[in-house]
């Protein structure tokens, strides 16, 4: 895959951040959790490694703030569906 840049490319803008596999950010955890696991340390070695590094990183804290708001989304978007409803119930009467 590496040796095709565009196909890669095209896979990781492909990619859906907002479902990631549990066992897929738990095998990430361990070399996330290295120290030299930075972009300025990746940086070091290869200006695509620090890319690359910066969107593990970034993807994952994405995931984990879209699994705390989505339930939120929902609950306000049933919310609003119930209140527009009961207004429309309102002005039958």
């Amino acid at each position: 895959m590496m040796n095709n840049p565009k196909q890669f490319i095209d896979m990781v803008q492909e990619f859906d951040g907002d479902n990631i596999a549990e066992w897929k950010k738990e095998m990430l955890k361990p070399m996330m959790a290295q120290p030299y696991f930075t972009v300025e340390n990746m940086k070091k070695k290869s200006l695509a490694a620090s890319y690359l590094c910066a969107y593990i990183i970034n993807i994952i804290r994405y995931n984990q703030i879209f699994l705390k708001v989505k339930p939120l989304k929902e609950s306000a978007e049933a919310a609003q569906a119930m209140a527009e409803s009961k207004m429309a119930e309102l002005q039958v009467v």
